[in-house]
């Protein structure tokens, strides 16, 4: 078999994965890729490069083609050339087979393409069983556009020239993405198929499983392989799948997928392999890489009516004369296209500013061909990393007038308002051109558009939207301007959301807009506030502050408009004050942003040592390291509003050390606890207890959590059941973390280390008190910063010994400090399963920042295992992210259903210098 595949430049990675997969099964067999653009081709030797050279085009078709075509319409329409040079390669024995390049293959299908020998034409269709009509996608109208057979597979033998050449004839100019003249690329000119050639269907279902019939062939994944209905998987077609979206399966699912991608299901663990090899090639890099022929020799930009313009006077030159004789190469140098294209249209040509592919920072001026008023857009041109400061406004405003996409902070809160928000009428402030008001009139919301843009509201107008001038930076006025969109849109719905994606960034005083919003939703029961806020605490930022950078860029996190910066605590405290709940989220991650840059900085390229240990030591103190932007949707809570950007220092801790009780203890043994903290010496601490025991681990897990919530203290130590504390217990650990500045002046903060004392019984046996693996086992001989514990601590496991577990953990980050005082007498019984110094010992040597702190004489070996931990554990966070946030969207229904677990909260504040009993 000779099999290969067609892309451009950017998609090589692609092309790689499906190659190396297809030749690990069909070792006998030959793979080459089609580069149809003039890009590098750097592939391994195992799979061969075709140029467009190398096919039966005419030169002059060849280039109309590249004119009149986009990437993906021109890729398919030499489809016919490239089998027909893959059959010529080889033997007439043995058939061909193209595969599309967002494949991977798991198993031989020899068989299945050798059919082709018998009947000429083996197709695969979309669906081998009916699609229920329940609005889901994938429904019959999307098949029906696209048509019965999906041509990411199809093979041919030897007597299927007639076939070739005919199909080649319609794809010379018909290739074309057009749904309302019934034409989708390549695709649908395979329907005719079954009437005028003999052909075979292929029914295995293991073949071409994707996102449109996954709902019916789920993956199982045995040993020996995945087996979709007991056949083996052959390949899975991962069209439409982005890797740094990994909780999506497909952005054509969208905006109703059929099938849920959850972590664990047989096709999901496999994308994620998938996706992680992509990224590891430099996919999400290299998928940005600009097609050569968007864009005439003479800096014309290709949008699709302008090639639209050009393929209709070659056709009437054809028609007329025959051939193409007046119509321009784009692509000649010697030619004008942009006086052909002046000619034709009327239209004048504007500037464009256009990102070097090649050269970060450089900032090119190219024509754009503009009817009237209105700019013929193809794809997004933002730039996001341009030192241009002669960009005007109008520029500026066009960056912001971007396509639809599922995958970016419009589809994130369009979902977010699917899922939670009955139809009704949505208010969008700062809409801007709102390219997400199509899909929710489809969905069957009322849309009323406030911005201060005359051009992006003439535009929603124009479009049939309700459309208003506000200038949100003035929210006195902003209810009556609502008030008049609303009386224009003439609805008797109520108002089910308001939404304000990336807007308060670029407020001078975000916090009067929140406060009108909180005093204005009150009068609609469950209206929610939708807002988009990038994300500051981004890892790249992070990374890029600590090489002395802060560098505002036209677009993207630091862009050059924005007034105020947010993180995930920060929005959420300011919502707090503005009187705003959480109810949903929806955040858009993305693990590289448009701020990893300089190329090849240590501190943000993924696989120095110093970026991943950046990287591990950011991602400690959340889980939104790569989280783009902040994407929730708030409800007005009955509290007070008082809207404020400020975050004030917490108060001083209430005293200096809270004591969190066993959960388990009985009654005796907590009225023992409590006898033995009144007979400290020092006063300053506080008991924390459970109403009543529990015991189970989940349980445990609660009340730990709940207890620990509780805490007022500047330090947390754990007691456990049948430990002792000697009186000077508390003493002991105050003045251990008692710091103090020059002159011998106390300091108003604490030592911050992890704390240990000494056993009255028995020590870790370590001579050296500051030895970092030695363990004692008692929890009550360690005390723990609080904020570190909240900020630092994995949690509770619910076994015994909590404080073991965090001395693992927190030690590496805080270090630890010897007090030398034998003040706790340990438990003589181990509770069973609980290997508490063990696993206190492997916690600690297993972590990776533990790692670094080790002698200089190890760091190379610790760079080069941290190195590898962190590639390793790459695809395993992107599945977590997409598992924590599906639990978040969980909360409110979780909040309902589990009752919390009962605490009396005991505590007996003393000042410390209360005399003892």
């Amino acid at each position: 078999m000779r099999a290969g595949t067609i892309v451009a430049s950017n998609y090589l990675a692609m092309a790689r994965v499906l190659g190396e997969s297809f030749l690990e099964h069909h070792p006998d067999s030959t793979f080459c890729v089609l580069v149809v653009d003039d890009g590098p081709a750097d592939l391994p030797e195992s799979i061969g490069v075709v140029r467009l050279g190398d096919l039966d085009l005419a030169p002059a078709d060849e280039r109309m083609m590249r004119t009149v075509y986009d990437v993906m319409e021109f890729s398919t329409a030499v489809k016919p050339a490239f089998l027909r040079h893959l059959l010529a390669a080889g033997p007439q024995t043995e058939a061909a087979c193209y595969l599309d390049p967002d494949i991977q293959v798991f198993a031989s299908f020899d068989a299945q393409v050798d059919a082709a020998l018998e009947h000429g034409i083996v197709l695969t269709p979309h669906v081998l069983a009916p699609v229920p009509r329940d609005g889901m996608r994938v429904d019959e109208e999307t098949i029906m556009q696209s048509g019965m057979y999906n041509c990411g597979f199809l093979a041919v033998g030897p007597s299927a020239g007639p076939f070739l050449d005919w199909w080649d004839e319609r794809l010379r100019f018909d290739a074309l993405v057009d749904f309302g003249r019934a034409r989708f690329t390549d695709q649908r000119w395979v329907d005719w198929v079954p009437s005028l050639f003999d052909f075979t269907i292929e029914r295995d279902p293991g073949m071409n499983v994707a996102w449109w019939n996954i709902h019916d062939r789920p993956i199982d994944l045995a040993e020996s392989g995945p087996i979709v209905q007991g056949v083996p998987l052959r390949f899975v077609h991962f069209s439409g799948y982005d890797p740094q979206q990994p909780g999506l399966l497909s952005k054509h699912q969208m905006p109703r997928p059929r099938t849920d991608h959850a972590i664990g299901t047989g096709i999901r663990t496999l994308a994620d392999a998938y996706g992680a090899r992509l990224i590891e090639l430099g996919h999400v890099v290299s998928r940005r890489r600009e097609y050569p022929w968007n864009r005439s020799h003479d800096g014309v930009e290709l949008t699709t009516d302008l090639r639209r313009v050009v393929r209709d006077a070659a056709l009437d030159e054809i028609d007329r004369l025959g051939e193409v004789r007046t119509v321009p190469d784009a692509f000649d140098p010697t030619s004008d296209f942009a006086a052909w294209v002046a000619a034709r249209t009327g239209h004048r040509a504007a500037p464009a500013s256009t990102t070097d592919s090649t050269t970060p920072g450089i900032t090119r001026t190219a024509p754009k061909v503009v009817h009237g008023s209105k700019v013929v857009r193809g794809s997004d041109t933002r730039t996001t990393d341009t030192r241009d400061n002669t960009v005007g406004d109008e520029d500026e405003r066009r960056n912001y007038d971007v396509e639809f996409e599922w995958t970016d902070a419009h589809g994130h809160a369009v979902r977010l308002l699917l899922d939670h928000c009955e139809p009704g009428v949505v208010v969008d402030l700062g809409c801007g051109y709102a390219p997400h008001a199509e899909v929710l009139r489809d969905a069957g919301f009322e849309f009323v558009g406030l911005d201060v843009d005359e051009t992006s509201l003439q535009g929603l107008a124009d479009r049939g939207f309700v459309a208003r001038r506000a200038d949100l930076g003035r929210p006195d006025q902003l209810e009556e301007i609502i008030a008049a969109g609303l009386a224009d849109l003439g609805s008797r719905s109520d108002v089910v959301a308001v939404m304000a994606l990336d807007v308060l960034e670029h407020l001078v005083e975000p916090e009067l807009l929140l406060a009108m919003l909180s005093d204005w939703m009150r009068q609609f029961d469950t209206a929610v506030l939708v807002t988009s806020v990038p994300n500051v605490a981004h890892r790249d930022i992070a990374a890029k502050l600590l090489a002395g950078r802060w560098d505002v860029t036209q677009t993207g996190l630091l862009d050059h408009t924005h007034l105020r910066f947010f993180t995930d605590s920060s929005i959420t405290e300011v919502m707090a004050s503005a009187g705003f709940a959480e109810a949903m989220r929806n955040d858009r991650t993305a693990f590289r942003s448009d701020q990893r840059w300089p190329a090849g900085s240590p501190f943000t390229s993924p696989h120095t040592p110093l970026a991943s240990t950046v990287a591990a030591i950011r991602d400690l103190a959340d889980a939104h390291g790569d989280t783009y932007q902040l994407i929730r949707g708030y409800r007005v809570d009955a509290g007070p509003s008082a809207p404020t950007l400020m975050v004030a220092d917490p108060s001083p801790a209430g005293v200096a050390l809270t004591v969190i009780a066993d959960p388990g203890l009985d009654a005796d043994g907590l009225a023992a606890l409590r006898v033995q903290l009144d007979a400290q010496t020092a006063a300053d601490w506080e008991l924390l207890a459970v109403e009543r025991p529990v015991t189970g681990g989940a349980e445990r897990i609660l009340a730990l959590d709940s207890l620990l919530a509780e805490v007022s203290g500047a330090y947390v130590a754990f007691v456990e059941r049948g430990e002792r504390v000697d009186p000077r217990w508390v003493e002991q650990f105050v003045a251990a973390m008692t710091v103090t500045v020059a002159g011998g002046a106390l300091d108003a903060d604490v030592s911050g280390r992890v704390l240990r004392c000494a056993l009255e019984a028995s020590d870790s046996g370590s001579e050296d008190p500051d030895a970092p693996v030695a363990v004692s086992p008692a929890s009550a001989a360690f005390a723990f910063p609080t904020s570190a514990v909240r900020s630092l601590g994995g949690g509770f496991d619910g076994l015994a010994h909590p404080a073991l577990r965090l001395r693992g953990e927190l030690v590496p980050y805080c270090g630890e400090t010897a007090t030398d005082v034998a003040a706790v007498t340990a438990s003589d019984a181990t509770p069973e399963g609980d290997d508490g110094p063990a696993d206190t010992a492997r916690a600690l040597d297993s972590s990776p920042v533990a790692a670094m702190l080790r002698s200089a004489a190890e760091l190379p070996g610790v760079v080069e295992a941290l190195h590898a931990e962190i590639d390793h554990l790459r695809a395993a966070n992107m599945r977590l992210t997409e598992h924590r946030d599906r639990l978040v969207r969980d909360n409110e229904w979780l909040n309902s259903e589990l009752a919390p677990v009962p605490v009396r909260v005991v505590r007996r504040v003393l000042r410390r210098n209360a005399s003892p009993d």
